[in-house]
């Protein structure tokens, strides 16, 4: 099983806290760029449990709200 972030919820939720995808990458302890690449897709790698735990942390959301559990075997996609 997989973890796949929802992408569009990600930026919703930093919108409502009137944050900027930076801010958030900061708050979250990341890269802003490690972030971007994570939201469009193009990071492959998956985010630690760590990061994950991070980012929840600082757009106020739960892990169902941005966060999606995927079968194994199924494509690698960013959910939206």
């Amino acid at each position: 099983m997989r973890v796949v972030l929802k992408a569009d919820i990600v930026r919703e939720k930093a919108a409502q806290r009137n944050l900027s995808l930076e801010e958030v990458a900061h708050a979250s302890r990341m890269h802003p760029t490690h972030l971007y690449k994570v939201l469009s897709g193009r990071y492959s790698r998956q985010m630690t449990p760590a990061k994950r735990r991070a980012l929840l942390e600082a757009l106020g959301a739960s892990f169902d709200d941005i966060f999606e559990l995927i079968q194994d075997g199924a494509p690698a996609t960013v959910a939206s």
